[in-house]
């Protein structure tokens, strides 16, 4: 069987390509625009990025105990869509251990979650269609913060 973890991380290489690829596009007013729609954009591949590592942490871990039963309802509870808030990711590992989401309290400071957050809620906003003045000066650390936190979960699920 071919291992989940780690399926997020083409998300993560695509956003640092496009912040990469913007940073070279000449100031004018028409890249200024493209710039921020692909941030935007970014910013909704950082959302999916989280709930695509959770998702495929849970689904592996279900995988292994080999009752097909267990796996078809994990994924039928995983597959809904999620605002993967560090409150919301620690409610869906406590279903599985209280210790998963004490871990991830513990590797959630106030940064981190304020990180997250801020990643959910502009998701929102521009999935809804109002208007977010995200920028890659803002949106980049917030990812770091997102790649730290798949791996931390990666490490909580599969220590």
């Amino acid at each position: 069987m071919r291992s989940r973890i780690g399926a997020h991380q083409p998300l993560f290489d695509k956003i640092d390509h496009m912040f990469s690829v913007s940073k070279t596009l000449p100031l004018t007013t028409d890249n200024l625009y493209v710039v921020a729609e692909l941030c935007k954009y970014c910013c909704v591949l950082t959302a999916a990025a989280i709930d695509v590592c959770l998702e495929d942490c849970l689904v592996e871990y279900s995988e292994n105990s080999g009752d097909v039963r267990l796996v078809a309802y994990i994924k039928n509870r995983l597959s809904r869509a999620r605002n993967p808030t560090i409150q919301i990711i620690c409610s869906v590992l406590e279903t599985f251990d209280s210790k998963w989401k004490e871990r991830l309290e513990g590797f959630s400071d106030q940064k981190v979650r304020s990180d997250i957050g801020s990643i959910v809620s502009n998701r929102n906003e521009i999935a809804h269609g109002r208007n977010s003045q995200i920028s890659f000066g803002r949106l980049m650390p917030w990812v770091s913060s997102a790649k730290g936190l798949c791996k931390e979960l990666e490490c909580t699920v599969f220590p």
